[in-house]
């Protein structure tokens, strides 16, 4: 469920990268963050890189498109639309992925773009607030 939440994360680090200047201590902190980064996540997936069929069953978990936009937390907007439109017997399921995810990802693009641009503590916290609502 915390997943959307590392948007924020990287957007604010990233701005305060961009903040202090890519020649110097800016481009120092990018290189450190990103390794900091790659560490954790080969460290996190290292146990499941055994197999292939495990990978895609964690993957399965994380992002359980496979029971449809009206499962689970995603169902709210879907749910509230299909009163009006029935967008599951419209579309195909693979397409209403592709609009979900494009829907959300136009959603949190403003908020990502300003805080990358103006990174402020709490700027911070209204992004963070801001994609857990979208």
């Amino acid at each position: 469920m915390e997943l959307y939440h590392s948007l924020p994360f990287f957007c604010f680090l990233l701005g305060k990268c961009f903040k202090k200047g890519l020649k110097g201590k800016g481009f120092v902190l990018l290189i450190k963050l990103s390794c900091t980064v790659m560490a954790s996540f080969i460290l996190c997936w290292l146990p499941f890189f055994t197999e292939r069929e495990q990978t895609l069953q964690v993957l399965r978990r994380l992002f359980p498109v496979d029971r449809g936009l009206f499962e689970d937390k995603v169902a709210n907007i879907w749910c509230s639309f299909s009163v009006f439109l029935k967008i599951k017997d419209i579309l195909p399921h693979h397409i209403q992925i592709i609009i979900s995810f494009c829907f959300t990802f136009l959603s949190l693009l403003p908020a990502c773009i300003k805080l990358t641009i103006q990174p402020s503590p709490k700027g911070f916290k209204y992004t963070l607030v801001s994609f857990s609502l979208s």
